[in-house]
């Protein structure tokens, strides 16, 4: 999972914290007895329960993401980089209530939107959606002129 610091508009810093999306997978399936299929499947599909009701292991990922940001957010003030807002990406992007445990926090989050200045061919998109967070970084060297 990869934290996008914005400051004017512009990116100021970025964090890549490696706790995320197969982290909780792999701790939600060992904890609930599941093979890693279906917990992949459990952990994206938790948008229909409420936050207090996740599992031990996905609240204990999120926690520790919450935690990791709050730091690179105190870190960033001292060098004078108060971001306007936070862009997630990466694979821990897709547990369905990240948005939602990340409300409360004092600066506006947002999913990326790799695609904003991507053509992707119709026939191609339903198997570039469901994983074009992970593929952010690649996106964005790949729409650089100077790369």
């Amino acid at each position: 999972t990869t934290f996008s610091f914005v400051v004017d508009g512009f990116l100021r810093s970025s964090s890549h914290i490696p706790v995320g999306s197969s982290g909780i997978t792999k701790e939600l399936a060992e904890s609930l007895g599941l093979d890693m299929q279906i917990a992949n499947f459990l952990k994206k599909d938790f948008g229909l329960v409420n936050l207090y009701q996740l599992p031990k292991p996905v609240q204990d990922g999120l926690s520790i993401l919450k935690s990791e940001l709050s730091t690179f957010v105190e870190l960033n003030k001292k060098i004078s980089q108060i971001p306007d807002k936070i862009v997630f990406t990466g694979g821990g992007v897709y547990i369905a209530v990240l948005m939602s445990f990340f409300k409360s926090f004092p600066i506006p989050c947002y999913l990326a939107n790799s695609t904003r200045s991507v053509v992707i061919q119709d026939e191609y998109k339903p198997y570039i959606f469901p994983i074009i967070n992970e593929l952010s970084t690649s996106i964005g060297l790949a729409i650089k002129d100077d790369v």
